[in-house]
């Protein structure tokens, strides 16, 4: 009987070993702008504007945020948009 109950108890072990292998072995998807080497539709100084960066041929829109013009290598948001 114990040894019926250990056997079972290892089948459950190697297949769930097995499907958590499978489940590592998927590749992560995500994609990743890099506003220091993106081009910009326009140079913004303004938050209420709506703009688009291009990078490894992915366009981006971007809403309510900020990059000096360009001078900045990252982006800023902010609530509040002044026109």
């Amino acid at each position: 009987m114990k040894m019926k109950k250990f056997l079972h108890l290892f089948l459950i072990c190697v297949f769930t070993l097995i499907g958590l292998e499978q489940a590592n072995a998927e590749d992560v998807v995500y994609k990743t702008l890099d506003f220091a080497k993106a081009s910009e539709s326009k140079k913004i100084y303004s938050y209420a504007y709506d703009w688009t960066a291009t990078d490894n041929g992915d366009t981006w829109l971007i809403h309510t945020f900020n990059n000096n013009g360009s001078k900045w290598k990252f982006i800023r948001y902010s609530t509040f948009a002044s026109e």
